[in-house]
């Protein structure tokens, strides 16, 4: 129905990928003007980067399934169509998955530096369970990444029916035990003594306060070091404190798995179906791109 909509709204197909090009986000769709005078009251109601409202269902975006990795990676097809139109662009090319010895080749090659979180069946329609994936894979991601882990890339994915799974691939899973935190510059006088007075008593504080060229630092000792013990921490309780969507909460307070390692190994042996999508996340491409 997504793509019925856009055409309709566009007047064809090969026009809607002309459009496509040119889109800049939040891009919103309403054929049925309910919205109309109204836009921001859409804006309020969906937060998905592409809003496509249904015809018939005002409060429902056809488009909700759409993550913003999606959505760009359709805008950068449509304009590789444009220019050499080809089959292979409509045909979903299977990745059969590595064996278990090329996975574990691959796994060392990258340090072992991926994790993946496992999840049971999600209480949620099927365009409503990825927009929630989707939703928990960001606030997951950008808690790694506030606590110094460098997150390279991220995925879902579903069955539809009762396994879920988030993948993270960091730069590393263990942090240094230490890390600079930057100040004020030292110009700001009021500011640089708020600095000073909080860090001086300041229990995480290993060395330090000092002057980095223009700026105050100071040394602390991580909160975290430990990207897996980090999740589970902070997912302990469901994780909503930190931006897991209302659905999968509850799923993760009840029963949860994030795997690494020789875990991570167990899991891709015997969920084929997952063990596809891993390795397509491994390879990193579109299928279109050949």
């Amino acid at each position: 129905m997504l793509c019925e909509t856009l055409i309709m709204h566009y007047d064809s197909f090969t026009e809607t990928l002309a459009q496509a090009q040119s889109w800049k986000t939040p891009i919103t769709i309403d054929l049925e003007r309910h919205y109309a005078g109204r836009e921001g009251e859409m804006l309020d109601l969906f937060e998905e980067p592409l809003v496509v409202i249904d015809p018939v269902d005002r409060g429902r975006n056809l488009a909700a399934s759409i993550s913003t990795r999606r959505l760009w990676e359709f805008v950068a097809a449509a304009r590789a169509f444009l220019i050499k139109p080809s089959r292979n662009f409509f045909t979903a090319r299977k990745v059969p998955p590595l064996s278990i010895a090329r996975f574990r080749q691959e796994m060392q090659r990258r340090g072992w530096n991926l994790l993946a979180m496992e999840l049971g069946p999600v209480d949620a329609v099927v365009d409503v369970l990825w927009s929630q994936l989707y939703k928990t894979e960001r606030a997951l991601r950008n808690l790694l990444r506030q606590e110094g882990f460098n997150v390279t890339r991220s995925a879902s994915w579903s069955n539809e029916k009762d396994l879920n799974v988030i993948v993270f691939e960091l730069e590393s899973m263990i942090l240094p035990p230490v890390r600079k935190h930057l100040g004020p510059q030292v110009v700001r006088s009021q500011a640089s003594q708020l600095f000073l007075r909080k860090h001086l008593s300041e229990g995480r504080r290993i060395s330090g306060p000092w002057v980095d060229d223009d700026r105050w630092a100071v040394g602390q000792l991580r909160e975290n070091t430990d990207a897996i013990q980090l999740l589970r921490s902070r997912i302990r309780d469901g994780g909503r404190h930190v931006g897991v969507a209302s659905k999968i909460a509850p799923v993760l307070k009840r029963r949860h798995r994030i795997l690494a390692g020789s875990a991570l190994t167990d899991f891709y042996r015997r969920n084929r179906d997952a063990a596809e999508f891993i390795t397509r996340f491994l390879k990193g491409r579109p299928t279109w791109l050949g």
